[in-house]
């Protein structure tokens, strides 16, 4: 019986052959044309690529080896892709022709890289169902920039091997993944920002365990790599990053458009206060990515992160070179923002590949080309429409249900690997931010919320914070003692509550004894009782794995429903959630059965105590119910 392989597969690698040909084709004038032969001709013709002149400049047709023989400008393993290509042409005795057949061999190689980084993307995609492979295998490939940059340099090598790094964690093999991106790093520094993005979302969701052996796996990789030239080629090794120490602010930088106009301090900076302020600049930058990580109401997705530090590192990095795109493309596939911001990005690359040809052409033969006052509008234009597509897939964390691939209600994560429907385990909650409670239902319905023992020892917090108001403005009636802290551990009721099979949402906890409000909003369900929490279940949820993809059995209630009795869909809590507010003289009043339920409360500070009693509601708030 013949195997059949998924759509994506012929798809991909059908659209990725197609891609190399195309790029291939694009460098003719110069590989085939004899504009290599003029110095201006490659600009005019747009078929400028590194790999041409890097092999007289490096040393590589005068038989030296990178790093030995001659400084490398490169991390290791890309001048040992060059060095593989030099040594395959070694016998060619014309030195032109020898080059020529160098950049040959070396788009064959590249042209390898972009069919597996392609097919490592789609096959990422893949868990997102309904053809989302051959979706992402289509949209990477024939990405019109990426074809533009694929032979400027040897970044399509990094990108392959980053690529299998995400599909390798995406299928929870997290020593494999971490392994890719080491060697990823030894190739291009970019992917270690991936590690970031990993170590945050595995904070998160408690899979530590998780990261440490990717990080493991990419360290080892890295150190098996450079450890024995950075040994015995110490200065060659260090090339690299003396060069990067030393570089000024380069052409498609933030920085050089400052530079040119001349804006004080950014653009008059010497060359250590520019390091400074790019490196500060990233460094906010980063900051302030991880407290969206670590705050978004419900978990980030692995490639919206991801994309959103490179972004972030390209728009505020001293150098970004037009083939820095190729690093993007597969990120981009993978977050799905609006596909109108990821059009807008494409032509912008696009301006930019032939506007930085055309401001070189005017650089060097005026006025012929295109003058700085374009070029830098296009150099603006690209950075902007790069911040715009950050900005929707901002949106898109901050407002899951606008999220293409949660938005169906069968995803979570599918690149999340161990990531994908696991339950937080820890988030950063600012007073006043609320979550929607069909944002809640859908964490609820992946299990992504935290178990309650994971309420661990927070002396910097003071108390649990306790919000009266759902979504908006908090009541006149609540405490502000207790609502003081700032900032919040969450504690949601767990899914093994007894009476209740699975809880999908608890919208507001009504105190008994509390008559202002039996139900606190509209869109909250009438548990049927007075003063009873509402809490939505459904006894017989069931989530299953249907090729890689979480599909519901049955689908879950409308949290934002108008008021309504509870029915058959969505199961009343037949106990009274009862929450001490105040908090009372006898420590057992105030700490159990909390710290007997769960053993990881910290009773040192105030923790209100809850308790649920199927009988009937504690309308006296005594102590008996507490004590069993």
């Amino acid at each position: 019986m013949r195997k059949r392989y998924p759509a994506f597969v012929g798809v991909g690698i059908a659209a990725s052959v197609l891609a190399a040909l195309l790029g291939y084709a694009e460098k003719l004038p110069c590989s085939s044309g004899g504009a290599w032969d003029s110095f201006t001709s490659q600009f005019q013709d747009s078929c400028y690529t590194d790999i041409y002149p890097l092999y007289y400049t490096e040393g590589l047709s005068a038989g030296k080896v990178p790093y030995y023989g001659h400084p490398v400008e490169y991390p290791v393993l890309m001048g040992w892709m060059m060095e593989a290509a030099a040594w395959l042409v070694h016998s060619v005795s014309d030195a032109y022709a020898r080059g020529k057949d160098f950049y040959l061999v070396t788009v064959l190689m590249l042209a390898v890289c972009l069919i597996v980084g392609v097919m490592a993307t789609a096959a990422t995609a893949h868990g997102e169902g309904r053809g989302a492979g051959w979706k992402a295998a289509l949209m990477a490939s024939l990405s019109p920039a990426l074809i533009l940059a694929a032979y400027i340099n040897w970044d399509l090598f990094a990108m392959a091997l980053t690529a299998c790094g995400l599909f390798a964690w995406a299928q929870r093999r997290p020593w494999l993944a971490g392994v890719f991106l080491g060697l990823a790093v030894a190739t291009k520094f970019y992917p270690l920002l991936f590690f970031g993005a990993l170590f945050l979302l595995c904070l998160r969701a408690g899979k530590l365990r998780e990261f440490g052996k990717a990080f493991a796996g990419g360290l080892i990789a890295w150190l098996v790599i450079n450890v024995p030239v950075a040994l015995t080629a110490t200065s060659g090794w260090a090339e690299f990053y003396a060069f990067s120490r030393d570089r000024g602010a380069d052409w498609g930088s933030v920085w050089y458009l400052f530079e040119h106009y001349n804006v004080p301090v950014l653009g008059n900076s010497s060359l250590s206060e520019l390091n400074l302020i790019s490196s500060g600049s990233c460094a906010v930058a980063f900051v302030l990515i991880a407290a969206l990580a670590l705050a978004a109401p419900r978990r980030p997705r692995l490639p919206q992160l991801c994309l959103l530090f490179l972004a972030a590192f390209l728009i505020l990095n001293k150098v970004w070179s037009p083939q820095y795109v190729i690093w993007v493309v597969p990120l981009a596939v993978l977050a799905r923002p609006r596909i109108w911001a990821y059009v807008l990005w494409q032509c912008a690359e696009i301006a930019y590949f032939f506007g930085i040809w055309g401001y070189f052409v005017y650089l060097y033969l005026p006025p012929s080309g295109i003058s700085d006052g374009w070029y830098f509008v296009i150099l603006a234009a690209r950075l902007l429409t790069l911040a715009l597509l950050s900005a929707t897939v901002v949106v898109d964390i901050l407002q899951p249900e606008r999220d293409r691939v949660r938005a169906s209600g069968l995803n979570d994560d599918p690149a999340g690997g161990v990531l994908d429907g696991a339950p937080d385990r820890l988030s950063v909650t600012w007073h006043g931010v609320a979550r929607n409670p069909a944002e809640v239902a859908a964490s609820l319905a992946f299990g992504a919320c935290p178990e309650p023992g994971d309420v661990g020892r927070q002396a910097s917090l003071g108390r649990l914070a306790d919000h009266g108001g759902a979504c908006r403005a908090d009541h006149v009636e609540e405490r502000l003692r207790v609502d003081r802290a700032r900032i919040e551990v969450g504690m949601p009721v767990g899914a093994r509550a007894e009476l209740i099979a699975r809880v999908v949402a608890v919208h507001e906890v009504d105190p008994a004894g509390d008559r202002l409000y039996p139900v606190n909003h509209v869109g909250q369900l009438d548990a049927g009782g007075v003063r009873v929490a509402g809490v939505q279940a459904e006894p017989d949820l069931t989530v299953t794995r249907s090729t890689g993809v979480r599909r519901l059995a049955r689908p879950l209630p409308e949290p934002g429903d108008r008021l309504e009795g509870a029915g058959h869909r969505a199961v009343a809590a037949r106990g009274v959630l009862d929450q001490q507010r105040q908090r009372p003289l006898d420590l057992l009043d105030r700490l159990d059965p909390v710290r007997g339920a769960y053993g990881r409360i910290d009773g040192t500070s105030d923790v209100p105590a809850v308790h649920d009693e199927p009988l009937r509601a504690d309308r006296s708030g005594g102590l008996q119910m507490l004590v069993e």
